[in-house]
């Protein structure tokens, strides 16, 4: 699809975009990409206190570090990505004893840390996903549907879509920039484009190709879902996939956005692909069988009609 005016914008993948913008994750890079900041030591009880750290290092203090590694590189543990509590105790522990060392630590990011952007990560998106309905109820942005089809209120965020010229003017009002928050590139459909209701069954087949190599004798070991919506807040467990959620699912990793549908439900990729199959998989045998009852058939078509 073009990138231009008239290309739509998903919108959990605009609201996704904003929180991913305004909260990044560090490079996931070994090296000085994994510290946040500076912090001071300030002696104390246990193993003392910390004064709040800086917010990412100056290029000066970036030379320094990278240089003090480099120089005492067999006397330090190496710095990487995702380190465990554990990790940077034993990196700490070694610089502190490194004697020609700044007078400042290093904020190595941590399972805190991490927690805490999703924490953040989640509350911006519940809050730009509220102003966004606020301002769809006020008709000062238009929605539709996956097929195109105008909507007044937000039904369904992952059958959403916002007009290209609406979703820039949102950025532009919270001093975001568009391409900068969909990386510069066009964004496709995430669901396919509409056919009739006789040939669906055929449209959605192919959509499985995208969840291989997930097979239907797999068994589904993980147990039930327990997932996380834009509040962060886990839903109860043991119980079963809606249907939105699973709609939502299919609709994620049909769009790429594995590492996102992994978040947000927070199971592994070969089990959401697992049941994304077997749910696609349900919903072609049911077109199947409305086909063949006219009886069915009208009455899918007159709840179709009242929506």
């Amino acid at each position: 699809m073009p990138d231009d005016s008239t290309s739509p914008i998903h919108f959990e993948k605009f609201v996704y975009a904003i929180a991913n913008h305004l909260c990044p994750e560090p490079p996931n890079e070994p090296g000085i990409a994994c510290v946040l900041g500076r912090q001071y030591f300030q002696p104390g009880p246990g193993n003392g206190l910390y004064s709040v750290p800086t917010k990412g290092l100056s290029s000066s203090d970036a030379a320094v570090l990278q240089a003090l590694i480099a120089k005492h590189g067999d006397a330090l543990p190496a710095l990487r990505p995702k380190m465990s509590d554990g990790d940077i105790a034993a990196f700490m522990s070694a610089y502190r004893a490194l004697v020609d060392r700044p007078d400042w630590e290093p904020k190595i990011d941590s399972d805190e840390d991490r927690m805490k952007r999703r924490e953040e990560r989640a509350e911006i998106r519940h809050v730009h996903a509220e102003l966004l309905k606020s301002e769809i109820a006020k008709g000062r942005i238009r929605i539709f549907d996956i097929y195109r089809i105008p909507q007044i209120a937000l039904q369904a965020a992952v059958h959403s879509f916002l007009p290209r010229e609406d979703a820039q003017s949102y950025a532009s009002g919270a001093g975001l920039s568009l391409r900068a928050l969909m990386n510069e590139s066009p964004v496709a459909p995430i669901l396919p484009s509409p056919v009739a209701d006789t040939g669906r069954a055929v449209a959605i087949a192919p959509a499985l190709a995208i969840l291989t190599p997930a097979t239907d004798a797999a068994p589904i070991a993980e147990p039930q879902l327990e997932a996380r919506h834009s509040d962060s807040k886990p839903v109860r467990k043991n119980r079963k996939w809606s249907m939105s959620e699973k709609k939502m699912l299919c609709g994620l990793l049909k769009a790429g956005e594995a590492a996102q549908a992994q978040e947000y439900f927070g199971k592994t990729l070969k089990y959401l692909k697992l049941v994304a199959k077997r749910h696609l998989a349900d919903m072609a045998e049911a077109e199947s069988r409305t086909a063949d009852d006219p009886f069915a058939l009208a009455k899918r078509l007159s709840k179709v009609a009242r929506q």
